[in-house]
């Protein structure tokens, strides 16, 4: 069964979508450090409280996800 490869797209196309994939990576990335350095700023006990327990859980959980 034949794959059908055809793109209508000029290469300037594809390089501009190729661009675009890299910014998204790079700001998917830069987010995940920013999780993780806010984990461990909540994690250090430097926020206390109720509502900063709630958020160290919730950070916590998303920085799992990552």
């Amino acid at each position: 069964m034949p794959i059908d490869t055809h793109l209508d797209a000029t290469p300037a196309d594809i390089t501009a979508s190729a661009v675009d994939v890299g910014k998204v990576k790079t700001a998917v990335d830069e987010a995940e450090i920013d999780v993780s350095r806010a984990n461990r700023t909540l994690q250090s006990g430097e926020l206390q409280g109720e509502t900063a327990e709630q958020v160290k859980t919730a950070v916590g959980l998303k920085e799992r996800q990552c």
